[in-house]
């Protein structure tokens, strides 16, 4: 009779521990990741993937690990421009492993994400029996919501940085709607766990980059990890990762393995136009006050720049992706009004989207077990 406790030791569906890093804006997050990932006490997937019923309901274990494996290159796609996926943890890793793990726990969406963890920890041959977290990356509080139906006694982490420096950077990289977006959702989100004490710590970017050793002390604390050397290099895969490719990549053009305090840039200050700081120091004045970010109040130039108005439009699913977008592109040549009409109706789909996650962080009675989870 196999003993589970020591085959799959903390890796069973009631003895793993969770960790989940939930940004409030472009925040250095994924760095924090990177700097997490070699750990010997945690293993983690790249990207921020969390199963989803229609992963397995009705399909056999092959469609099963197809649709994972899909959507975690899909992901990588983000950090790489080309696929390291294949040699350190190949699909058919994946298949044997998961397959493995789910004949003696079942099939939900909670002993997925425990599978793939634990097939990744096979594959590299990772010493199991020290693995005590799996740590996980919440990009959008959607995702997070489920997440914590599954592991409601979760270690979150919020990563939090100069709202206006973090609007900027979104402005570079996205669109100035999804930064204020971004930024509202997951700190009303924050706002919310803090209220129901639950297990959190926040790290601002600046003290990530200015003062790492006192943020690391302040990690190990917190999760009761032994110290190591691999907390002072950012990795995926546990290879060094310097932020240089994806498109998560520095807009600051710095490329460093390492924290360092050129990360901690105040070009906002020039590049943005008065109406937008202080538009932002507006929204997010309690934001600001909580964090200790200081407020421009005397302007030496009114400086007048017309807001960057690109709004971006995303398929879920990636079989569909390229037949949407020229959809979408094709609409937007009509002439006169069909690039307007498309960026309202797009416009009105993500407010939709943003108010929709508002009320379910207002009104969520978030569950609470008697569980190691």
């Amino acid at each position: 009779m196999l003993n589970k406790e020591l085959y799959f030791y903390n890796l069973m569906p009631n003895k793993i521990k969770i960790i989940n890093i939930l940004p409030i804006g472009r925040s250095s997050s994924i760095f924090l990741h990177g700097l997490m990932e070699g750990h010997e006490e945690i293993i983690t997937i790249i990207g921020n993937y969390y199963p989803e019923e229609n992963d397995f309901i009705g399909l056999d274990i092959k469609e099963v690990v197809k649709r994972i494996y899909n959507k975690l290159r899909h992901m990588e796609r983000d950090y790489y421009s080309e696929s390291r996926l294949e040699n350190i943890f190949p699909i058919n890793k994946l298949e044997l492993y998961l397959k493995e793990y789910l004949s003696f726990f079942g099939i939900n969406k909670k002993t997925i994400l425990i599978g793939i963890h634990y097939a990744l920890a096979k594959s590299c041959k990772k010493d199991l029996s020290k693995v005590k977290y799996i740590l996980m990356q919440s990009h959008n509080t959607p995702h997070f919501l489920r997440s914590i139906e599954d592991f409601p006694k979760q270690k979150m982490i919020f990563t939090v940085r100069d709202p206006r420096a973090s609007f900027f950077s979104y402005k570079n990289k996205l669109n100035y709607i999804t930064g204020i977006i971004g930024l509202l959702e997951n700190y009303a989100l924050f706002k919310r766990l803090s209220k129901d004490k639950y297990d959190l710590i926040t790290i601002k970017h600046e003290d990530l980059n200015m003062d790492y050793k006192k943020i690391k002390k302040e990690l190990i604390k917190f999760l009761d990890i032994k110290d190591s050397k691999s907390l002072n290099e950012c990795t995926l895969f546990n290879i060094p990762w310097d932020y240089s490719q994806g498109k998560n990549n520095s807009i600051t053009k710095n490329y460093l393995t390492k924290p360092n305090k050129i990360f901690v840039s105040d070009t906002w200050k020039n590049e943005m136009s008065t109406p937008e700081i202080k538009f932002i120091q507006f929204i997010f004045s309690d934001f600001m006050k909580i964090f200790n970010y200081k407020k421009i109040d005397l302007f030496d130039n009114f400086n007048m720049i017309i807001f960057n108005t690109k709004v971006h439009f995303l398929a879920n699913n990636e079989k569909y992706s390229k037949k949407l977008s020229k959809g979408l592109k094709g609409f937007s040549k009509i002439p006169i009004g069909g690039y307007l009409i498309l960026k309202g109706i797009l416009l009105l789909y993500v407010i939709t989207l943003f108010l929709a996650t508002f009320i379910r962080i207002i009104f969520l009675n978030f569950k609470r077990f008697d569980s190691n989870l």
